[in-house]
């Protein structure tokens, strides 16, 4: 990880963790937290104006300082290995990276619920009020204004703006051009998730809302009464490009999915025919499978896990049948039997093979195998590809979604 500008703050009660990239650090933070409270921050290099900014929404059960490593200014950061890859990506390219925590830090630390209103999984005791929303928002208008990227007409112009979410994440993201000003997003990169048929109707109709009543943009469900108002609005015609009720304001979106989960490759291809056929740029990336190697474990989950134990794991995992001749995982690695049990005392066929042997893998109880903070079980989830964030595709989605600037 580039050893720049890591800050860690809180933002109007939100927790975020962000980073300018390395020729633009040392004006991004001038050596401080900006606008918030209980900010640490490291920084080196030279001022310049940085290529964009990224907000990034983790998934349940994650926070900011999953995108991040362990250090001085972020010492509560965990650095799960797809999310650190993603925000390397992101800042050799010249990006700040900022990532913001669910306001739900005591129970599934999921994001609100963008297509109900708020409902599903949010808890009420936090308030009934798009909190999610209002706070992502008010951390970027902060971030913003304090890197000189909040722009006043008629110049400069306005420097891209792209959010990237995975799982809930990714739901979140897909929400967000139903809350801020048409035209605020310049793309989104949506992974593992989709949203219900019926989002461009849901946000013609509140973006008209809005437009009529000159108010921000505030969320709403995707009811039949908004698809009737789309129905109408089509009639009419549309409005130009810069008008709050025309589809066009819709960001270019890229789905990043793995088809082994089936279900929801069929909503993202839906989401898709819907955005295409409305004529907004719109492209998907799949994610397949891939096999476990001796060394795979070490290139991505280092320095946790070094090369010795990289191949032990992969020989326990070969002589219990955990994973099949060419290497790919048999069973969902989330699922029993498990490969925790394997690694820490050497027992448990998956009834591919033989048995591991006895004492498990040397070295395995240092590791972190806790569910959602655990390197190496994000690296399994990820080869076995149904449902994880995926590092690999950032490059090719920023390339698509520049293309379109």
């Amino acid at each position: 990880m580039l050893a720049v500008a890591v800050v860690m703050q809180t933002i109007d009660g939100a927790e975020v963790v962000w980073q300018a990239p390395p020729l633009a650090a040392a004006a991004a933070t001038a050596g401080s937290a900006i606008g918030g409270s209980g900010g640490s921050s490291s920084s080196s290099g030279s001022s310049s104006r940085v290529r964009g900014v990224v907000f990034i929404a983790h998934g349940c059960g994650h926070s900011a300082i999953d995108w991040w490593p362990q250090s001085e200014s972020c010492p509560k950061c965990i650095g799960l290995p797809e999310e650190m890859n993603v925000t390397l990506h992101l800042l050799t390219r010249g990006y700040v990276a900022v990532a913001v925590s669910s306001a739900d830090r005591t129970r599934s630390r999921c994001w609100q619920n963008p297509w109900a209103a708020g409902g599903g999984d949010w808890d009420y005791s936090l308030g009934p009020l798009p909190v999610d929303w209002m706070q992502v928002k008010r951390v970027l208008d902060t971030l913003l204004l304090h890197l000189g990227a909040a722009q006043a007409a008629p110049a400069p112009p306005p420097l891209p703006r792209y959010a990237l979410g995975a799982s809930s994440g990714g739901g979140f993201v897909m929400s967000l051009p139903l809350v801020f000003p048409p035209g605020y997003w310049s793309g989104l990169i949506v992974q593992i998730a989709a949203a219900p048929p019926g989002m461009l109707a849901a946000y013609k109709q509140v973006a008209a809302a809005a437009a009529a009543a000159q108010q921000p943009l505030k969320p709403a469900p995707i009811t039949s009464s908004a698809a009737a108002t789309s129905t109408a609005a089509t009639a009419r015609g549309p409005g130009p490009p810069s008008s709050p009720a025309s589809h066009s304001a819709w960001p270019p979106t890229l789905f990043v999915h793995m088809p082994r989960d089936t279900w929801l490759g069929g909503a993202v291809a839906a989401d898709v025919a819907e955005l295409r056929g409305q004529g907004v740029p719109v492209h998907e990336v799949r994610v397949l499978p891939q096999p476990l190697t001796p060394l795979y474990l070490v290139q991505r989950c280092a320095p946790e896990i070094d090369e010795p134990t990289s191949r032990a794991i992969f020989e326990a995992f070969r002589a219990s049948g955990y994973i099949d001749g060419r290497g790919y995982l048999r069973r969902n690695p989330r699922g029993l039997p498990s490969w925790r049990h394997l690694l820490l005392s050497g027992g448990g066929s998956s009834g591919g093979g033989g048995a591991g042997g006895a004492g498990g893998v040397p070295g395995a109880e240092r590791l972190r195998l806790r569910p959602e903070a655990s390197p190496l079980a994000e690296a399994l989830n990820h080869l076995y590809a149904v449902h994880e964030l995926s590092s690999e595709p950032t490059t090719a989605c920023l390339d698509w979604l520049e293309a379109r600037q």
